[in-house]
């Protein structure tokens, strides 16, 4: 398996708790705001480099551009998370 990074949930950016914390993205779509998160390493989604992974949690939605503040409607940077790089299937502790 290559190097590749995933996206693990820690918080809400607020801080709060997730009921998804330490899962994984599994899936998510920006224009209706949904994401499903994954305890399995293999079932997360896989992004080339941890720059990848920064673009796709921080795309707007296309639906929805713009929040109610007038801020870019990121729905993704509502959850802090942790870019996780992945060395033959295995999580790199640094």
């Amino acid at each position: 398996m290559s190097d590749h990074t995933v996206i693990r949930a820690i918080a809400y950016a607020d801080g709060s708790e997730v009921p998804f914390a330490n899962l994984f993205l599994a899936s998510a779509d920006h224009d209706a705001e949904r994401h499903s998160w994954t305890p399995d390493l293999d079932l997360a989604l896989h992004f080339a480099n941890a720059a990848e992974a920064w673009e796709f949690w921080r795309r707007p939605s296309r639906v929805r551009t713009h929040r109610l503040d007038g801020k870019p409607n990121r729905p993704l940077t509502a959850i802090s998370v942790e870019l996780v790089p992945v060395h033959d299937g295995q999580q790199v502790i640094p």
